[in-house]
Order: C-alpha cells, then sequence, then structure tokens
C-alpha cells in the first residue's frame, strides 16, 4: 500500500484535478476543452493523471497535447504500474504532484466539466471553513443526493488522514468510504457545479465478487470510524465539549448507516454482479487465477462463483489478499480480546473470497467452540482438515470438539434414544414424547439413565423449548418437578460422534411417528429397539 504522507501546502488556492486513464484516451479532448471553456483562472488549476505503463496509446495521446499547450492550464501524467486497487492511483497522483495545492479535485476520464466559473465555487466552498478541512462532493446521482462519486478534499484533510483514499478495493467502494467518513466527521459538503459522463454511465470492468467486497466493506465500518476522529479530534482540538458531542453524532451516524447496508441482501447482490459482469464480458483482458501454493480455491456460495473463463486481471486477487489479510489480524486481535462473535462475522466474511487461505477454518472453529456452538466448531475443522488433512493442530482441535460434544451429550451406563418426527402436529408429538419420559422418570434406573432426544428437522432451540413445555406439562399432570432422569437433545451430529454413541447405547424406543429417514441416516435399524410397553415392564436394562 502506498505510504500515508503529509505533504506541504504551497499554493492554497490552487486546485489539482486528478483521475486515471486506461484505453480511453478518446475522452480526453473533449475533457479538457471542457474544463478550458468553464475555469475563470486557468492558471490556479492544473491536472495529473495516473496511466497504466502497459497503455501507451495514452501516453501518446497524452504526450501529445501537453506539446501542443493548447491550455492555459499544465497537463501532467504518471507512468507508471498497474495498481490492484482504484483508491492507490489517487494516492500516487497526490504524492507525485509536484503543485503542492490547497485542494485536491478527483473525477473521471470520460467526465465533462459543465459549470461555469467551477472553480471560483469550489474556493468560495471551502475558504467558508476557516479551518478547511472539507470533503466536498459532486453529486451526479438525483436519487441519492446526499452524496458524490466525485469531489474535493483540503490539503488539510489529506495530511489528517495521510491519503486521498483508501486502497482496499479494486473497485467501487472508495467514494462511499470518503462520503461516509466525512459525514461522521462532520465535514461534508455538497458543491453546487455539475458534472456531464460522455456517452453512458458506463461498467467497472474490475467488479469481481461483491458478496465478498459488500461484506469487507461493512467490517471495515470500525476503521472508517477511527479516520472520521482523526477529523474531528483536529477540527474540536480547542472545544472539549463540542469534541465529545461530535463523537457521540459519530456513532449514531455509524449505526444508522450499518442498518442501511444490512438491507442489501445476497440476492440483490448476485443481481448487481451478473449485470455489471454481463456488461463488460467483452471489454476485459483474458486472465487466468494464478496458481498460489498457501491459497486453496474454493467456492463457499454458488451465488459468488464465476466461470473460470470469465475474464479479469489478476491484479484483483493482489487486492483481495490485501483484504483477506486485514480481516485475519483484525479477527487475531478480537480473538486475543474475547471477542468471538465479531471474529466469526471477519472469518466469514473471508468464506466468500475466491481463494481462502489455510488456517481459516482452523480460527473459525477456536472461536466458535468458544461460543459453546461445538456442532459449527467440529464442521469448520473438519474443513480445514480437507485443506491440510496432514496439520496436526488441527486434528488436536478436533479431538477436544468432539470429546466435549460427547460430554455434553452427558452419557450414562444406559443411554435410550427416540426420534421424534418433528413434522408432525406438535400435539400428538408432544403426547408420544411425555409416554417415553413418564415411564423413564418412575423407571427404578432413572438415575443411570440418559434419554437422547434426536433433532433432526428442528432448530435446537426450539426443540429445547418443545422439551421444557413437555416437562412442564408431565409436572402439571403428575406433580413431580425434580427427576433423576437425564435428557440430552443430539443436536447435529458427526458421523464420528454417532460411531460412539451406537457403541454405548441400550436401546432405540419406538414411537408411534417417528423420522425414519433420520434413522437410516445414522444406521440405527440394526440397534436393539424398546416398545412403550415394554419401557413400562422392563424392571432393568442392561449397561453399555
Amino acid at each position: 500500500m502506498t505510504a500515508k504522507i503529509i505533504k506541504p501546502i504551497d499554493n492554497p488556492q490552487h486546485i489539482s484535478i486528478l483521475f486515471p486513464t486506461r484505453g480511453r484516451s478518446h475522452y480526453l479532448q473533449a475533457l479538457f476543452d471542457s474544463i478550458a471553456k468553464t475555469t475563470t483562472v486557468q492558471s490556479l488549476i492544473d491536472v495529473w493523471i495516473f496511466i497504466d505503463d502497459d497503455d501507451f496509446v495514452a501516453k501518446q495521446a497524452l504526450d501529445e497535447h501537453i506539446a501542443a499547450d493548447n491550455y492555459d492550464f499544465k497537463i501532467h501524467y504518471v507512468f507508471a504500474p498497474r495498481t490492484y486497487a482504484q483508491g492507490q492511483m489517487y494516492n500516487i497522483l497526490r504524492e507525485r504532484c509536484t503543485t503542492n495545492p490547497g485542494i485536491y479535485m478527483f473525477v473521471a476520464d470520460k467526465v465533462l466539466f459543465v459549470t461555469p466559473d467551477w472553480d471560483v465555487v469550489v474556493r468560495e466552498t471551502f475558504d467558508r471553513y476557516p479551518d478547511r478541512i472539507l470533503y466536498a462532493y459532486i453529486n451526479l446521482d438525483p436519487s441519492n443526493p446526499n452524496i458524490g462519486y466525485y469531489g474535493c478534499v483540503s490539503a488539510e484533510w489529506a495530511n489528517i488522514t495521510g491519503r486521498l483514499h483508501t486502497e482496499f478495493f479494486p473497485f467501487w467502494y472508495d467514494d462511499t468510504w470518503i462520503n461516509e467518513v466525512a459525514i461522521m466527521g462532520q465535514s461534508h459538503t455538497k458543491l453546487d457545479i455539475q458534472l456531464e459522463y460522455q456517452g453512458s454511465f458506463g461498467v467497472n470492468k474490475r467488479l469481481r465478487n461483491l458478496h465478498f467486497w459488500f461484506r469487507f466493506y461493512k467490517n471495515t465500518a470500525e476503521e472508517r470510524m477511527q479516520e472520521a476522529e482523526l477529523i474531528l479530534d483536529t477540527v474540536f482540538a480547542e472545544n472539549p465539549k463540542a469534541l465529545a458531542e461530535s463523537k457521540e453524532l459519530m456513532i449514531t451516524s455509524a449505526e444508522m448507516q450499518m442498518q442501511l447496508w444490512n438491507t442489501l441482501t445476497d440476492e440483490s447482490l448476485s443481481l448487481i454482479e451478473q449485470t455489471v459482469q454481463q456488461a463488460s464480458l467483452n471489454e476485459i483482458a483474458v486472465t487466468q487465477i494464478p496458481a498460489q501454493q498457501e491459497f486453496q480455491s474454493e467456492t463457499v456460495n454458488p451465488a459468488t462463483a464465476i466461470p473460470k473463463s470469465t475474464p479479469f486481471s489478476d491484479l484483483y486477487f493482489v487486492a483481495e489478499r490485501q483484504a483477506i489479510a486485514h480481516l485475519k489480524q483484525k479477527a487475531e486481535r478480537f480473538i486475543e480480546q474475547n471477542r468471538f462473535s465479531e471474529a466469526v462475522a471477519l472469518l466469514d466474511n473471508i468464506l466468500f473470497a475466491s481463494q481462502v487461505p489455510a488456517g481459516i477454518h482452523n480460527l473459525r472453529a477456536q472461536c466458535l467452540r468458544e461460543m459453546g456452538d461445538l456442532w459449527e466448531a467440529e464442521q469448520a475443522i473438519l474443513k480445514e482438515l480437507e485443506q491440510t488433512p496432514q496439520d496436526r493442530e488441527s486434528q488436536e482441535l478436533l479431538d477436544r470438539i468432539q470429546q466435549e460434544r460427547l460430554q455434553a451429550l452427558k452419557l450414562r451406563d444406559i443411554n435410550l434414544l427416540i426420534f421424534p418426527d418433528w413434522q408432525q402436529e406438535e400435539e400428538a408429538r408432544s403426547q408420544d414424547v411425555i409416554q417415553v419420559i413418564s415411564a423413564l422418570v418412575r423407571h427404578p434406573q432413572s438415575d443411570r439413565i440418559t434419554l437422547l432426544i434426536e433433532t433432526t428437522g428442528i432448530e435446537q432451540e426450539d426443540a429445547e423449548q418443545f422439551i421444557l413445555g413437555v416437562m412442564m406439562l408431565l409436572a402439571l399432570q403428575e406433580g413431580q418437578e425434580d427427576t433423576d432422569l437425564e435428557i440430552s437433545l443430539t443436536g447435529n451430529l458427526s458421523p464420528t460422534i454417532w460411531e460412539v454413541i451406537l457403541g454405548r447405547v441400550a436401546g432405540r424406543i419406538v414411537l408411534p411417528q417417528e423420522n425414519r429417514a433420520a434413522i437410516k441416516a445414522v444406521a440405527m435399524e440394526a440397534i436393539k429397539t424398546v416398545s412403550l410397553d415394554q419401557l413400562l415392564f422392563c424392571p432393568a436394562f442392561d449397561s453399555t
């Protein structure tokens, strides 16, 4: 990533216009003409353009424009290697900009300047703020008037944050990031100027795996708040009371923004992604996914899967690896702070990546185990062992988790199983289970019995509520609240754990209505069965 830097401000009223271009040099003439036509003081602006070092057509076009010297403003370009993130290009332009202006303006190569005297409007807007710490946005979307894809930031702002844009994202989100930071930092205003696109709005050729990047944006809310705090600390440095109040407003703003993001569904993201990919399918250079020994290609959600024939620059994977490393480092910090659910959210984000590094499932398993979700922890560590079968640490963790799962079942000398049909009407199902529990509660060996209730087909919480209701009803019917009988819900069990259970079970109690599919799935047909009548009159069970 580009280093965060502080630059001198040699020309406070100067505006440097920054934008990247690639393969679209045919837009530049009209853009430059529109700047010349609408600028009041051309000597107080200049243009800085980022060109990829393989785009010789754009380089030649700019060399010709510079040689022609047709404008009263200067045109500069930086010819540099392609970047993996859009924000890097703007940050490199700021770093290389020798004008050291008071205002940086970022736009795109296919816009046209429309508003006469736009430069006067920009300067007057910034001059209204004594500290000049401001992001002034240009709105091109009437449906969303409070943010802008393009805008201006003061050099003072850039020196506080050390950059113009974040460098995480290969597409989108840079503008959303700075708008959100500015709103939380109470340094956000609209510029009363207009830009137009040459031709259509266009598509973003860098877009890929919106499911991953959308979650990544949500999971970096803390980083945006930290950036906004830097702004607030400077703006309200002399007013502690106003600073405290502004930070409370920042938290409220962040919560409201998160509520808005949470309304977007996976289906919506898939539709957006498919639309953009279809529009740009024939415009992107074909690049295959590079093989990386430390990564394993893994499609977690079919909605995020892209056919291998889909063309894309392999620089995308550099951005993705940077984002994965950031999420992993943050998750490890949360784990150290015992913030396990927050760590899981970050690790789940990584599972949407195109390539999932080894060790992620292991970390998830550790967190889920600490949270008491042993089933999900077991599944996570099994996935890790699929990826790295010889990993000793993962195998040891799996052994511990499975042992804890067995302990949670509270097996005793006598273990009996029932398989209720959870699709059955609750009243009928309740009567079946009540009869079994009532018989076992009164059984002379109840203090040695564990009743295992299989729960395929029902959520664990719902099953727990059902059993609680059954026990309350039984207490009302028979007036017996305390019992030596142990009752355990199986939850989802792996074949390994079922194998242990089957070796320790005394029998399966047959119910009038049973989950036959679950019985077959765990090979219970070979296990001894006990009818309700036998249960009532059986004085003793054999220990296992």
